[in-house]
């Protein structure tokens, strides 16, 4: 029973480091990710944690743990083809190097919709749209989070799914396409109707959407 709390406790740890680093809590983030550490050795708890320090934005701590398990597990799919460089591509992307990190990602492609039930299910393709979106490419952006939407049914408690619907949004408005903008932006708050009213994320989307009427 002991080791199955424990379980339990360690993954609800990583969970809530990666929602909270892609919902815009950057230091509780960074807080989980470090606790996971402390609580686990196990590969898929690192590699949240690590996916989770990227994306909250910090970068020497996720080059180093994504190094650590580049060499400690080089035959893995997981993280040849999810972990490392959707990491990799995140730490490029707070560089603002959009386009090295869009080739980061280009070589994993075929894996893209190959780890269903998964915390990492659309990672990739999510990160991906992210790089297309600063490298101000909608086109391309859009086409990355609406075939994650398309294939909802890999994972559809997945934390990129509503995001790749805002995500989408953002897309559609780099674009010019106002339309089709402000029906992702109301698809998005569709499904957070419940969501508390501090997360960041909601914040700038709601502020995004203001601009659009």
């Amino acid at each position: 029973m002991t080791w199955l709390l424990t379980q339990n406790k360690m993954c609800h740890t990583w969970l809530a480091a990666t929602r909270n680093a892609f919902h815009g809590f950057s230091e509780s983030a960074r807080q989980r990710a470090a606790e996971t550490l402390r609580l686990s050795d196990e590969r898929g708890a690192w590699g949240n944690a690590t996916l989770a320090f990227a994306q909250a934005g910090d970068a020497v701590k996720a080059e180093k743990l994504i190094g650590d398990l580049d060499r400690e597990y080089p035959s893995d799919t997981t993280e040849t083809y999810v972990y490392s460089p959707a990491v990799r591509a995140l730490v490029l992307l707070h560089r603002n190097e959009a386009a090295q990190a869009v080739a980061a990602l280009e070589p994993v492609r075929k894996y893209d919709l190959a780890f269903p039930i998964s915390n990492i299910t659309f990672a990739g393709m999510y990160v991906r749209g992210l790089a297309y979106l600063q490298a101000k490419d909608g086109v391309k952006a859009a086409g990355e989070f609406q075939q994650i939407l398309d294939h909802n049914g890999l994972n559809t408690a997945s934390v990129f799914l509503p995001l790749a619907q805002l995500e989408l949004g953002r897309a559609y408005a780099l674009q010019g396409d106002k339309n089709k903008a402000r029906t992702a932006y109301q698809d998005f708050f569709a499904v957070w109707k419940e969501a508390d009213a501090d997360v960041p994320v909601l914040i700038e989307a709601k502020a995004e959407y203001a601009k659009l009427k």
